[in-house]
């Protein structure tokens, strides 16, 4: 199991950032094993830890920290794939936003990056999960997530008509200011969540290219394909989805597990049972699985790791990584490093 993957379409945002700093992506492109035309197709994927890879490359490329706000301000709805254009056709911004967070499992599947929805009386939160803590290869994620969505949001209801305030899980950066000058709407830092919040008041906004009749059918075309994702799962893949979401500083269970897929604990045991497997043996694979990513894909500190795993020290996380494949971390991290360079 790996951290996901992405449609090519947030290629093609990062190479519109890289074009407006005046550098040629191509070549970095060719470096990861990607070409322009590959981009023109929307059922090619990358994974999760090589874009991360090539948007930290980006960054160096351009000598432009704030990379990932150049990308939400450039980015298509096109990035979307049948999600942007759903809501395109919405009839108002709260369906816009829906179609957004409702299908990005079409254009994207990662196990360290989720959006979701919840609403309270004066508001509308969009917010955005992704894996802590934050460095060069995830901070330029979550920027261009955020703006991208208030980007196209803006678009669709007209700037004036849409009252939205910003919220990140990390401290301001050295590029800080920039933030104001590229949302412009409230922002804050070293919060709880990473969310876009936008008014109640804006939600029945009318969409200036609402078409009642392309939104059904769209409509109808998303949630087909949403389904046979989630049908064409077995069950074991849909318990592995729940623990490495919920492998960020803490134990996933069984009950918890089974209340988040509607069923109950004996019934979860019996479907595991029918595949071959158990909860606990999923739990320790997906554990391996995300930590021999997370050392070979990303600049973590094994404490880091360690902590993302729920292991109670780095110490308990080395002992486990040895077990489980004969290496230290450390021995594997430098296997990965005399490979790849």
């Amino acid at each position: 199991m790996k951290l996901g993957n992405v449609s090519v379409t947030y290629i093609e945002t990062l190479v519109n950032a890289i074009h407006h700093c005046g550098k040629k992506p191509e070549p970095l492109l060719r470096e990861f094993g990607l070409s322009l035309p590959e981009l023109n197709d929307e059922q090619q994927q990358v994974s999760i830890a090589r874009f991360m890879r090539l948007g930290a490359a980006a960054i160096t490329l351009t000598q432009e920290p704030g990379l990932g706000l150049l990308m939400g301000k450039h980015a298509p709805i096109q990035q979307w794939g049948l999600a942007g254009l759903l809501a395109l056709s919405a009839p108002n911004i709260k369906l816009a936003i829906t179609a957004l967070i409702d299908y990005e499992c079409l254009t994207s599947e990662s196990v360290r990056g989720e959006s979701t929805l919840d609403h309270t009386e004066d508001s509308c939160n969009i917010n955005f999960y992704s894996i802590s803590p934050y460095t060069i290869y995830n901070l330029f994620i979550v920027e261009s997530v955020l703006l991208s969505w208030l980007q196209t949001l803006r678009w669709l209801a007209k700037p004036e008509q849409l009252q939205a305030e910003v919220f990140f899980e990390f401290p301001a950066p050295a590029y800080a200011n920039k933030f104001k000058q590229f949302f412009k709407c409230p922002v804050h830092f070293s919060q709880p969540f990473n969310k876009l919040v936008i008014s109640t008041s804006s939600l029945t906004k009318y969409n200036r290219f609402k078409h009642q009749v392309m939104y059904n059918s769209l409509l109808a075309t998303c949630e087909q394909k949403k389904k046979q994702l989630t049908f064409s799962a077995r069950w074991q893949e849909r318990v592995v989805r729940i623990l490495s979401r919920e492998l960020h500083g803490g134990q996933p269970t069984l009950e918890l597990t089974a209340a988040q897929l509607g069923l109950s604990q004996w019934t979860l045991r019996r479907k595991l049972n029918e595949e071959s497997t158990s909860f606990q043996k999923l739990l320790n694979q997906t554990r391996l699985d995300l930590a021999l990513n997370y050392v070979k894909e990303t600049p973590l500190s094994f404490s880091e790791i360690a902590y993302l795993l729920g292991f109670s020290s780095p110490e308990a996380f080395q002992r486990a990584f040895k077990r489980w494949t004969t290496k230290t971390p450390g021995q594997v991290r430098q296997i990965e490093l005399h490979h790849s360079s």
